[in-house]
């Protein structure tokens, strides 16, 4: 009688699990970028929201700002103050993290160059109360990038409104 001897994989079977695990990593690498790229879409569309937000809450209530800023650790945040009114004193209605610090946050003014957000800096917007045009700066532009995507919100000066390519 004739004992196979079966130590071992074939070829074939070897080539099968390395072609499936080639196929399983590159899916995964697929679906971590876009992840990111959701992440910098995210973020803008808060960036923008706060913007638009904070520009009618100013023609509201008499006077406000918005700031973004990143801490120590690169992370960015939004923190909006809007006048509360009567007592004219600010109240802040949010303060919030937005974006990691993968999340590249860059402005640009009317000669456009442009000026990253880095960490323990900041960057403010005013509005005028009356109009609703930007107060504060000559900021055209506000890109936020990650993971290959770029998001660029354009700021209007006499209107302040904003829109998001």
């Amino acid at each position: 009688m004739n004992k196979k001897d079966n130590r071992g994989f074939s070829l074939i079977e070897l080539i099968v699990t390395i072609a499936i695990m080639a196929i399983a990593m590159g899916a995964l690498a697929y679906s971590l970028h876009l992840i990111s790229s959701t992440r910098a879409k995210t973020t803008a569309e808060k960036v923008k929201t706060a913007l638009e937000n904070t520009r009618m809450q100013t023609m509201a209530c008499g006077g406000g700002y918005v700031e973004f800023s990143r801490d120590a650790n690169g992370d960015l945040y939004v923190l909006q103050s809007i006048n509360n009114g009567a007592g004219g004193g600010s109240q802040a209605i949010t303060n919030e993290k937005i974006g990691s610090s993968a999340i590249k946050f860059t402005y640009a003014g009317a000669t456009g160059a442009a000026t990253e957000l880095t960490s323990g800096n900041s960057v403010r917007f005013a509005f005028n109360a009356g109009t609703g045009a930007f107060t504060t700066g000559a900021i055209k532009t506000i890109v936020v990038s990650g993971a290959g995507k770029t998001y660029t919100i354009t700021c209007y000066q006499l209107t302040g409104k904003v829109s998001m390519e």
